[in-house]
Parts: C-alpha cells; sequence; structure tokens
C-alpha cells in the first residue's frame, strides 16, 4: 500500500509538471512516465516498456547511447543532454535532459530518473541566429570585397575626420599601412594642420546630407571628385562619415586642354569646320559664323546639302561633300585641297 501511494503521488506531482519526467531502470527501458510525454502524441502504455534511446534521432543516437552508457555506470548525477526526439507523426522534437540515479541503501543505482524540457522553440531561434549570423557574414565578405578591389578611394571616418579605415586603393594612393594611417585625421597624412576649406566631410556632418564636389588637392597636384555619406545615428547624430573618391586629374587636365583649344579655334582668323563621319556639322568657329551668318546652334546636326541648298549650285554641294568623304579614308597627316 505504501509503494502505491508513493506512485500515486509521483504522478500527481508528474503530471501537473511543464517538464516530461520519466524513470527508467539502467538499460533505459521506461517503467514510468509523466502526463506531460502526450506531447509526443503517444499513448501512456505504448511508452512503458520501451526504451528511451528507441526514439533519439539517428544523428543523435551515437552520442545519446555512449552519454547514457556512461551515466548509467556512474554516479555522476546531474548530467545533461541536448537530443532531437521523434514524436508519433514522424517529426522531432529538441529535448534538453537532467539525468539522476536513484539509489538503495548500498549506495548502487537501481533506476535512473530523467526530467526533460522541450526546447525546440529555442533551438530554432538559435538556428535563425546562426543563419542570419552566417548571412550577415557572407554580406559582410561580399561588402569587404567590393571594397578592396574598388578602383575609388573609400574611407570611413568619426565626426572628428580621425580615420577608422581605408581600402586598397586608399592606403596605395597614400603610401600608407593600416597600421600607419589608423587613428590619424585624413588630413593629417597629407601633412596639414588643419583640415581642407572646401571639405566635404565637414559639409556633410553640418548638413546631415550627402556632399558632393571636385576640388584640387596642391599638396599632391591631383583633382579629385568627392562624395562624403553622412551615417546617421538613432539619436539623429553622424555616427561615421563614409567618403569616396576618384582621381579626376586627368578628365580635368584634359578639359583645360579642349578649353585652350576651343579658345584658339574660336579666334583664329581661318573658318574650322567639324563634322562627324555621317558628314554632319558638330563644330564651327566664330570666322565661320562671320562668313556665313550661321551659328553654331543653326548648323549643328545638319549637312551641307541642308545648308547651302538654294545657295550654292547642286555640282558645288555634291563636290564639297565629295571631298569630305575622301577625307574620311586619310590616314592622320594627310589633306585634301580644293578651292
Amino acid at each position: 500500500q505504501e509503494a502505491q501511494y508513493n506512485r500515486d503521488l509521483l504522478e500527481l506531482i508528474t503530471d501537473n509538471m511543464f517538464d516530461l519526467v520519466a524513470l527508467t531502470d539502467l538499460k533505459g527501458n521506461l517503467e514510468f512516465a509523466g502526463k506531460s510525454h502526450s506531447v509526443l502524441g503517444y499513448d501512456h502504455d505504448y511508452l512503458i516498456g520501451r526504451n528511451v534511446l528507441e526514439f533519439v534521432h539517428p544523428e543523435d543516437q551515437p552520442r545519446i547511447a555512449r552519454e547514457f552508457k556512461d551515466f548509467a555506470q556512474s554516479k555522476d548525477d546531474g548530467r545533461r543532454a541536448e537530443y532531437r526526439y521523434r514524436c508519433r507523426d514522424g517529426s522531432y522534437l529538441w529535448f534538453e535532459t537532467f539525468c539522476k540515479t536513484i539509489q538503495q541503501t548500498d549506495f548502487h543505482p537501481e533506476k535512473l530518473l530523467f526530467s526533460t524540457r522541450d526546447i525546440t522553440s529555442r533551438k530554432q531561434k538559435e538556428e535563425d541566429l546562426i543563419k542570419s549570423r552566417q548571412s550577415l557574414n557572407k554580406q559582410i565578405r561580399l561588402l569587404n570585397g567590393f571594397l578592396e578591389n574598388a578602383p575609388d578611394i573609400l574611407s570611413i571616418k568619426k565626426p572628428d575626420l580621425t580615420v577608422i579605415r581605408y581600402n586598397k586603393a586608399g592606403y596605395e594612393f597614400l603610401g600608407k599601412s593600416p597600421e600607419d594611417a589608423h587613428g590619424n585625421r585624413c588630413y593629417e597624412l597629407l601633412g596639414r594642420q588643419s583640415h581642407c576649406d572646401n571639405c566635404v566631410s565637414i559639409d556633410a556632418i553640418r548638413t546631415k546630407k550627402p556632399v558632393f564636389r571636385e576640388k584640387h588637392v596642391p599638396e599632391l597636384d591631383t583633382y579629385f571628385s568627392c562624395r562624403a555619406n553622412p551615417v546617421i545615428s538613432e539619436k539623429g547624430t553622424v555616427e561615421y562619415i563614409v567618403e569616396i573618391i576618384r582621381d579626376i586629374t586627368e578628365r580635368k587636365r584634359t578639359e583645360e586642354m579642349q578649353k585652350i583649344f576651343f579658345q584658339m579655334l574660336q579666334n583664329s582668323e581661318h573658318i574650322a569646320v567639324f563634322k562627324d563621319s555621317s558628314l554632319k556639322y558638330v563644330l564651327i568657329n566664330e570666322a565661320y559664323t562671320r562668313l556665313t551668318g550661321h551659328t553654331l546652334s543653326q548648323v549643328t546636326g545638319k549637312t551641307d546639302k541642308e545648308m547651302f541648298q538654294g545657295i550654292s549650285t547642286p555640282e558645288q554641294i555634291q563636290e564639297y561633300m565629295e571631298n569630305d568623304r575622301k577625307a574620311l579614308d586619310l590616314s592622320p597627316g594627310k589633306v585634301i585641297t580644293s578651292e
């Protein structure tokens, strides 16, 4: 009667617990399973007499079998294990189980007591977190790959213009190593004592908006296009500045040469006309305008036939255009002269 009372009391206690409480022999055969085991979907009577390892996921089976054997042969109470357990519908739940031995008076283990908690939700969150971190790490690797291989100079700075990092192009352009550049203000790397008068980063910090500007750096005798993008914190303050710099020296010098050439062209006393491969007007100088009265806007995109119809004879227009077509086939330095 006392044994039955103790069993009834055990059932009463375990039936009102969220944890799955079970009692097995030293081989893991179930002798008692609390009501919470219903989460598995099995009938209670179906579980009694079955081995607890029977329901362990095949991938977890070898590890759990070893841990069970070690525990059954030792007196090391408080063992904990995480594993997947099969439900009646074939799905699996993640369990966390604590083990304890129930000993006789001679201190030899007789029964094993298991207290198990469903940790499926926690495991799913852990898995989602791992996937999220893996995805983030992949994005970071892709971003770093892009930054390091970008031809433009990219820098990340604090609001006080202290350099956090450059990309490979930046370090190579400055002739500095990451260790040499880190912790210095950007203008200090140019040998200056203060920031540039037209610093895009300063303006981006002040306006909290992207700022773009082209400028010349005399220390390097180089023209740059600079774009500073502020990174705004949740509090609305500028946390970082990302600056993208491109060397445009070649373009600027080409533009300067074009400007000089255009000025020389316009000041020339000789008539100059430029046409494309379809013999349409692209550019004329002022000497041409003085002679014909035609402005650049009037002739652009038109041919001699359109411009001189009714002014020159069809034969003259044909001769103009034939000479131009012949000029297209000439090698550089060769000319065609006509009157």
